[in-house]
């Protein structure tokens, strides 16, 4: 796993271009207002949205659907993730987690 995330790093690190269109095909989704990083070779899309310069929300896209983890932070300049979930097409798939503004982990 630790294998995967290093090569996907590296991956986005070489391969990423920066475009500002919304791709299509997720059943109604909107990306306006997330930046889109194509990944070459791969059909993988890194989404990113910012407001006044803060992270508020991660992801990755294949095909226009949601993938792999997704992550939700505080509108602080903290950074501490909020919600981290897992998707599979689009759909939430495998583990949600929440966390407090402390960075404690809710039940």
């Amino acid at each position: 796993m630790r294998q995967f995330a290093l090569l996907l790093v590296i991956a986005l690190f070489f391969g990423c271009t920066q475009e500002t269109a919304t791709p299509g095909g997720d059943s109604g989704s909107s990306w306006e207002g997330f930046e889109i990083e194509n990944i070459d070779g791969a059909r993988l899309q890194h989404l990113t949205r910012t407001v006044n310069g803060i992270l508020q929300e991660e992801g990755f896209l294949r095909d226009g659907k949601k993938t792999g983890e997704w992550v939700l932070y505080y509108s602080d300049d903290n950074n501490f993730p909020k919600d981290i979930s897992n998707y599979v097409d689009g759909e939430l798939h495998g583990l949600h987690t929440t966390y407090t503004v402390r960075g404690q982990m809710e039940e």
